[in-house]
């Protein structure tokens, strides 16, 4: 069984309206085996109240928490920002507005109005004892589900474990869960939320806070959303994560400040990554207006264009941008800023429905690139090779 951690509700509780009590499980003075049956059968109600959260490519878990339709989830799921999917049980499908966050319990409430009246889970008012059985209910594949019988049985499902350990901000439940529940409820055997799930624990990876918390000598930290003034400007914060974690970029009017994450004619390393999380960052700041300039960390635009002109040679607008930056370049100029616009023509990281493109880098790779997210993954790594710096 893996260890997991999730942030006990109470902390919800600052951040969610009141709700009626649920449901128990069991009767007293019940037999052992008409117990299990009815625990079996509240734990198929308690799942008429998860729901998928997507945002991106990303698929988390969540849990209605009221009659208003207001949904709990963890923070790390909806941090990019943005109106999150939630999807039911039954597959009925709306949209969600993110209303407030504690991105140091890892918490965020979803307000979602269309999901008024359906089933949901009542928070419990107290943190639990020690040893209460608990059970992890959510989509543990995530979106990814394997061909076969496994797409029954991964949609919406529990496990049973107890509790564990019990911290000021988190408790760990033993429970096995994976990524697809992340965001997902915890409950007890009454069927009262305990908490969401947080993230598997690994060695000493145990903290909830995203990693600007712990920059040295940050003095006002930002997060997605957050307005920002700088004398007489105002900007807005986007979190584009994948580079490093916690990396955020600067919006002030028709210019964006996206440091290590989007580069003219490239994209950074991906030192935290996952490649999904920097593709999402990616898809993100390539959504702003076509005309927004791009004021990027470094020149790197003469070798970025090398490399696309590798894998997608036939696109003419490439062909005269990289033209354009060897005579720049030879003449002491510099290339920045790009556009948003000139960006979606020629970038390789946001073009992965380019064919010539797809077909170049999957024979490099020897890879089946199905999604978007594959085909930035495999491009990502084929630069990271160099192969295109030992052309003629």
């Amino acid at each position: 069984m893996a260890g997991m951690l999730v942030p006990v509700i109470l902390a919800l509780a600052a951040l969610s309206p009141p709700a009626v009590a649920a449901p128990e499980a069991t009767a007293d003075g019940a037999s052992s085996a008409e117990r299990r049956r009815a625990t079996l059968l509240a734990v198929d109600a308690w799942m008429d109240a998860v729901v998928l959260v997507q945002l991106g490519s990303t698929t988390c878990a969540g849990a209605v928490i009221d009659p208003a339709g207001t949904v709990a989830t963890a923070y790390h799921c909806v941090a990019p920002g943005g109106r999150p999917r939630l999807v039911t049980r039954e597959g009925r499908r709306v949209v969600g507005r993110v209303t407030r966050v504690d991105r140091a319990r890892d918490l965020a409430i979803i307000e979602a109005p269309e999901l008024a009246g359906t089933a949901w889970l009542e928070p419990v008012d107290r943190a639990p004892a020690l040893g209460t059985p608990v059970v992890a209910l959510g989509h543990p594949a995530g979106a990814d589900l394997p061909a076969g019988f496994y797409t029954g049985t991964l949609r919406f499902s529990a496990s049973q474990g107890i509790v564990a350990a019990i911290g000021p901000e988190a408790v760990q439940i033993t429970a096995p869960v994976n990524p697809g529940n992340s965001g997902g409820p915890v409950v007890d055997d009454r069927g009262r939320l305990v908490g969401v799930v947080s993230r598997r624990l690994a060695g000493q990876s145990l903290g909830f806070a995203g990693r600007a918390d712990d920059i040295p000598g940050l003095t006002e930290p930002v997060r997605a959303g957050d307005t920002v003034r700088f004398g007489e400007l105002e900007g807005r914060v986007m979190l584009t994560e994948g580079h490093l974690d916690g990396h955020v970029s600067y919006v002030f009017g028709d210019v964006v400040f996206c440091g290590d994450t989007l580069f003219a004619g490239g994209c950074g390393y991906l030192f935290d990554g996952p490649p999904a999380t920097m593709f999402d960052s990616l898809l993100r700041l390539a959504s702003l207006p076509g005309g927004t300039r791009v004021c990027c960390a470094h020149e790197y635009t003469q070798d970025n264009l090398r490399f696309a002109l590798s894998v997608e040679p036939d696109n003419p607008a490439l062909v005269a941008r990289a033209e354009a930056v060897e005579r720049i370049r030879a003449a002491g100029g510099c290339t920045l800023p790009s556009t948003i616009a000139e960006e979606r023509a020629t970038n390789p990281f946001l073009r992965p429905g380019a064919p010539t493109l797809v077909q170049r880098v999957g024979q490099a790779m020897e890879a089946s690139l199905d999604t978007p997210a594959a085909v930035f993954a495999a491009t990502r790594a084929l630069k990271n090779r160099g192969d295109y710096k030992k052309a003629p």
